[in-house]
């Protein structure tokens, strides 16, 4: 028998202000379960939404439940967040959304990637356009058809940036997919913020997520992410990784010290932004010092000459500086525009000494050098990742006569250039090309070879620097540990900073910091991978009816439910369904180890207990009706215009103002054109619609009214909440009050 709904005890208009009466158990499921049963039934309706459109053949089993997840939340929402692992296939998976969804994709992607997307399209035989963030940031972006993918959409994570806007504008009213394996990078707003690229900031207020945008200000990010965030990818075959360390005593190349003989600037924050670059070149090699002294050199020339003319050197003065290394960690908008940055010419004198000390340094190769050497000597593929194009360069002395390179400017093995699609196809897997012994067995590399690239051939990756953020580590493993690779282990090896260098600049607990990120953003975790496993395992088995089951268990009562929120239209269909646990003392706990345990428990009874008796069955009632009345007050609240910007507002006042007029003209097609645009001002808006609601605010009223459809209709939706079943844990022998 379907479950009772919670409409059925109490007119949906005035749920939200009511309290369950001892009538109440009505709306509990009527019949009665086995505790697995039950607990099955749950585990498969707290499994996100799933389309039942067949994958496409060439689709991997673990990218077949993908596709199912992806197409479920892309109807529904009308986006959503690729977030598997590097090399688990995502572009395999998107594609074939894109062809299940639409017939066809445009595809924004890096640079160096477009050939290998067109390549990989043209191969699946899904037409595609495909073009490149570099063009977005230009402003440039084809006619969008079909569905958008965005490939490595952690680079649209800055709302300030000309890339971000020209994406956000073009993107609205069309449905897109975004791909990044680290979506969070620095703080829990690069999440946020690439989500308000696609939905509007309401999508999820139903679910009990008002707004999008407030998502960076909480401590963990809610549940209901999961609907349009997928981040598992069970069953991926990729390479384990074997991690070790290597650590150089001393302050690395003996350089160090000097550094601190520099005054730099009198402003602390250009002096403290100017020597952690120093520190970093001098973490890196001498070579990548000797290059960073020499360009501080000139900046200093620069700075003498342009004080004799009257100017001072910027930010933007800085900026160039810096080079190559534009350093996540500075903030550099701290330092204004037009400021002053009062560099010391008192430093020249010192600066030459030390450029003299780092050109002898860089003659002969340093400890750090030498245990590379040692490292790649045994003849196994690797990928050397720095943070600096001089090191790479530099290594190539001291290395091996013909290690391989590749850095943003060129490529080329040894001493002579070639075309870096050349060189990488060195390291992509086991192939004809691999069969001369004297092929490169090294790749030194910048970050420019960290993203999307096919480089499983490889068996050892070597983070020779540090870069700032967990999501690069990520990215350079990733080329390695792919889908398609022959070897079951990638080596990791990773070079610590020198201990005088990390004592300035922390960048391990930097890095420690920002891995937390990722639980904190329900991306990851002990507890929530353990949750996902347990939910697949225990959804195997059980029978779908809602019902009551109920067990005998040691240690505390109380009961394990999932509501399920269900939006009513001619279809009724469900928004998915929440796990929670009700403990006998009072109280709701979402915990997703707890409910792990829970499921666990209840799944692996052995028999049942007694069913509950009238007492139960009304604590039951008052029980769940805290949290069942909560969610639905957060999804029909959801209806209510929220109107929340001050944009918004000034629209909707024109918006009404225009109305008024219609009404005494009786002009009906104009005003059922505004009760649109009334209905799509007043929701929520993606970052897009934000700027879109911005140009209309400054628009002439003819023009106004001419682009009353540029904004997407809202629908109004309302809901209804259902108990999808319940477990009962009931201490040995004792009966709930």
């Amino acid at each position: 028998m379907p479950s009772r709904t919670w409409r059925e005890t109490v007119p949906t208009i005035v749920a939200e202000s009511l309290r369950l009466t001892r009538s109440a158990p009505a709306f509990l499921p009527r019949d009665r379960g086995a505790p697995g049963d039950v607990a099955a039934a749950l585990a498969r309706a707290a499994l996100p939404l799933q389309s039942s459109d067949p994958p496409p053949a060439w689709l991997l089993p673990h990218q077949g439940r993908s596709h199912a997840r992806l197409l479920a939340a892309l109807r529904r929402f009308g986006g959503a967040l690729l977030a598997e692992p590097v090399g688990s296939g995502k572009t395999y998976t998107a594609l074939a959304a894109a062809s299940t969804l639409s017939g066809r994709a445009t595809c924004i992607v890096p640079a160096a990637l477009v050939t290998q997307w067109r390549a990989t399209a043209a191969r699946l035989g899904v037409p595609a356009e495909v073009s490149s963030h570099e063009r977005a940031s230009r402003g440039t972006l084809p006619r969008a058809r079909g569905l958008v993918l965005v490939d490595e959409s952690h680079h649209y994570r800055n709302p300030d940036t000309r890339r971000y806007r020209h994406l956000a504008r073009w993107l609205v009213g069309h449905r897109a997919l975004l791909l990044s394996a680290t979506p969070v990078v620095n703080r829990l707003s690069d999440l946020s913020a690439q989500l308000a690229l696609i939905l509007p900031d309401d999508a999820l207020a139903p679910l009990g997520v008002p707004s999008i945008a407030e998502l960076r200000s909480q401590q963990a990010l809610p549940a209901a992410v999961a609907l349009i965030v997928q981040t598992d990818a069970p069953g991926a075959a990729r390479p384990e990784a074997r991690s070790s360390t290597i650590s150089i005593e001393g302050d690395g190349n003996g350089l160090t010290a000097g550094l601190a003989t520099l005054a730099l600037s009198r402003r602390r924050p250009v002096a403290a932004l100017l020597r952690g670059l120093l520190l970093r070149a001098a973490a890196s090699s001498p070579a990548a010092l000797d290059a960073c002294l020499r360009r501080y050199r000139l900046l200093l020339l620069q700075a003498r000459d342009a004080a004799e003319a009257g100017v001072r050197p910027d930010r933007a003065s800085l900026r160039r500086w810096a080079g190559e290394l534009p350093e996540q960690t500075v903030l550099w908008q701290l330092l204004d525009d037009d400021a002053d940055a009062e560099l010391d010419p008192g430093d020249l004198p010192r600066l030459d000494a030390l450029i003299r000390l780092a050109d002898a340094a860089a003659e002969r190769p340093d400890a750090k050098a030498v245990r590379l050497a040692d490292l790649v000597a045994d003849g196994t593929r690797t990928l050397v990742f720095t943070a600096s194009r001089d090191t790479a360069l530099w290594l190539r002395r001291w290395i091996e006569p013909a290690a391989a390179w590749c850095t943003g400017e060129a490529a080329g093995v040894g001493h002579t250039r070639m075309p870096r699609a050349s060189v990488l196809q060195y390291f992509a897997p086991d192939n004809e090309v691999r069969r001369s012994a004297r092929l490169p067995h090294v790749l030194l590399a910048t970050d420019v070879a960290a993203e999307g690239l096919d480089l499983q051939g490889a068996q050892r990756v070597v983070h020779y620097d540090l870069p700032w953020t967990p999501a690069r580590l990520g990215q350079r493993e990733g080329r390695a540990r792919r889908l398609g690779a022959r070897h079951r282990v990638v080596e990791v090896v990773t070079f610590d900073p020198p201990p005088a260098i990390e004592r300035e600049l922390r960048q391990l607990r930097i890095l420690d910091t920002k891995r937390r990120l990722t639980a904190r953003a329900r991306l990851a975790g002990a507890d929530l991978d353990r949750l996902r496993h347990v939910l697949e395992s225990a959804a195997a088995s059980g029978v779908d009816p809602a019902a009551i089951g109920t067990l005998e268990a040691r240690g505390e009562g109380g009961a394990l439910i999932g509501l399920t929120l269900v939006e009513l239209s001619s279809r009724e269909s469900s928004w998915g369904t929440t796990l929670c646990w009700l403990p006998r003392g009072g109280g709701v706990e979402h915990d997703s180890g707890i409910i792990a345990s829970r499921i666990v428990t209840a799944h692996g009874a052995a028999r049942s207990a007694d069913p509950p008796d009238p007492t139960e069955l009304d604590w039951l009632a008052e029980a769940i009706g805290g949290p069942a009345a909560e969610m639905l007050r957060a999804a029909n609240a959801s209806r209510l215009p929220a109107g929340s910007s001050a944009l918004a507002r000034r629209l909707l006042r024109r918006l009404h103002s225009s109305g008024r007029v219609a009404a005494r003209n009786r002009d009906d097609l104009l005003l059922a054109a505004l009760d649109r645009a009334v209905r799509a001002a007043a929701r929520g808006h993606s970052a897009g619609e934000a700027l879109l609601v911005r140009e209309l605010v400054a628009a002439p009223d003819r023009e106004l009214l001419r682009r009353l459809t540029a904004l997407p209709d809202r629908a109004v939706r309302a809901f209804d909440v259902r108990v999808a079943g319940v477990v009962l844990f009931r201490p040995a022998g004792v009966r709930l009050p």
